[in-house]
């Protein structure tokens, strides 16, 4: 999103918090049908992709024995382009 905004207010970073808070009905209801439709297709790709996200994040916590090592995250890389990718088609409508 820094390199579509070319604003690069935001600093560096090692981790991404989604916050769904974002959504905003009274702005949904002010696009016209076409775009509803297609908004609350990304915003139901997000959620599967967002759900994936979070249960990568859990195996990759677990070790052998299926304990918790929430350490392991620390040198853990998770994929999360597709939902940096549907985050920025959604950013056209706000």
């Amino acid at each position: 999103m820094r390199m579509k905004t070319g604003n690069g207010t935001l600093p560096a970073y090692d981790a991404v918090i989604f916050d769904e808070a974002i959504f905003k009905r009274s702005a949904f209801s002010e696009l016209d049908h076409g775009n509803q439709v297609e908004l609350a297709q990304l915003r139901q790709t997000f959620h599967q992709q967002i759900d994936e996200v979070y249960a990568q994040v859990g195996k990759k916590m677990r070790d052998d024995q299926g304990g918790l090592l929430a350490f392991k995250l620390m040198t853990t890389k998770i994929e999360i382009s597709e939902v940096c990718a549907t985050l920025s088609q959604a950013q056209q409508f706000l």
